[in-house]
């Protein structure tokens, strides 16, 4: 569930919503792009979310069950 945050906002003005809990997400990307992959997950980890980036969906779904 999302909370509204009524102090912050984002540049357009509106509220900022924040995730009480993200367990985790894993996202299957084409190999081809996997090297920008590994870059948005960097940022994404760098900033404190559970992020997964692999190429096929099975590796994606082994990962996110052993997530706890």
């Amino acid at each position: 569930m999302l909370q509204k945050s009524s102090r912050q906002h984002s540049g357009s003005g509106l509220p900022v919503c924040f995730a009480k809990k993200v367990a985790g997400i894993a996202i299957a990307c084409n190999p081809a792009f996997i090297a920008d992959a590994r870059f948005f997950e960097n940022i994404v980890v760098s900033r404190g979310l559970i992020l997964g980036m692999f190429t096929d969906t099975e590796s994606a779904r082994s990962w996110l069950m052993g997530i706890k």
